[in-house]
């Protein structure tokens, strides 16, 4: 299936430890003995001190951390040393930092910096995020999510996504892992798209996959991406809709013993709608519409950008009276 196939999902969030007002404080030696990762305590891209890991995933690392120089607390992502010996590992995480940076916008993470530790292994610095993974509050609610927060998350995202395409950027590994809801004021969360790590530039300039080579997460993955084809906006857009269909449902549409059972799946079986479910899940008519046109296993049947599939959420909004 090649490195960082979709069977390999980012582990849940550590949970998050309180930064020292110094934690250059403690000599390596004292790290050592309490077992602490060897990077915790030092100083990165000359101003940042690195402080404890806040999430482990399938080849990088992201810690908390200090600016010395603005006070602020900030994220640091660094691949992991066991990946150094593996040259288009290291390239797709540094693209993944360009990524980001060609991305930005109110609904991205936000790069500060990047560049390369003392040990050579490259990282980029990011905005320090407080909130929560979309993983994590479908995961805890069990059930399907108020249709007025999905529509508020939906939209959100979307205009992320709608950014990111003008660009000609694709993501190609849209998952409730890669969705972070920022803290926002009056107690609102702001979507924040993480994790350009499998992203493709459409014409091509940003690829660094191999011919062949299956990239993505099976649960999520358009019937394109799965086939090998080329893949385009709407190939997010089928993923997007996987995502509203499990937020409005609290289960995604195609399961299986196995991920190539998924991905079968994904071809050749149709999703059953929302209000056909045992038992059935009502839904504002818009949003099952929405939710289904994205989910059409030809391209051109669906949303053809992600500006089309915002202009619908954005009426359902309106329609629902959702202030997003």
């Amino acid at each position: 299936m090649g490195e960082a196939t979709g069977e390999q999902t980012l582990e849940r969030r550590r949970e998050r430890e309180t930064l020292s007002s110094d934690p250059g404080t403690l000599p390596a030696s004292a790290r050592a003995a309490m077992g602490a990762d060897p990077l915790v305590g030092q100083l990165a891209l000359g101003r940042y001190h690195v402080g404890p890991v806040l999430a482990d995933g399938g080849m990088g690392t992201v810690y908390e951390a200090l600016d010395r120089v603005t006070e602020a607390r900030v994220a640091i992502k660094t691949l992991q040393p066991r990946f150094m010996d593996r040259p288009r590992v290291i390239q797709r995480f540094e693209r993944e930092a360009q990524a980001l940076e060609a991305a930005r916008s109110d609904h991205v993470v936000d790069v500060k910096a990047r560049g390369a530790l003392p040990d050579g292994r490259p990282c980029y610095v990011m905005e320090r995020l407080e909130g929560e993974l979309l993983a994590d509050v479908i995961e805890r609610s069990a059930a399907p999510l108020d249709p007025r927060v999905v529509v508020r998350v939906a939209v959100q995202l979307a205009r992320a996504l709608a950014h990111a395409h003008q660009l000609g950027i694709v993501h190609r590994d849209l998952k409730p892992e890669n969705v972070f809801l920022r803290d926002g004021p009056g107690g609102r969360s702001v979507v924040k798209l993480l994790d350009f790590g499998l992203a493709k530039a459409v014409d091509g300039s940003m690829d660094v996959t191999k011919a062949g080579e299956l990239l993505g997460t099976p649960t999520y993955m358009a019937p394109e991406q799965i086939r090998g084809d080329a893949v385009d906006g709407r190939t997010d857009v089928y993923a997007f809709g996987v995502m509203l269909y499990e937020m409005l449902t609290g289960r995604v549409p195609f399961v299986g013993d196995a991920p190539v059972d998924v991905m079968v799946a994904h071809v050749e079986e149709e999703p059953t709608l929302p209000s056909q479910l045992d038992p059935p899940v009502r839904l504002p008519v818009m949003l099952e519409w929405i939710a289904m046109c994205c989910l059409y296993k030809e391209p051109a049947r669906r949303f053809q950008s992600a500006e089309e599939l915002l202009d619908e959420l954005t009426n359902a909004a309106g329609l629902y009276r959702v202030d997003v």
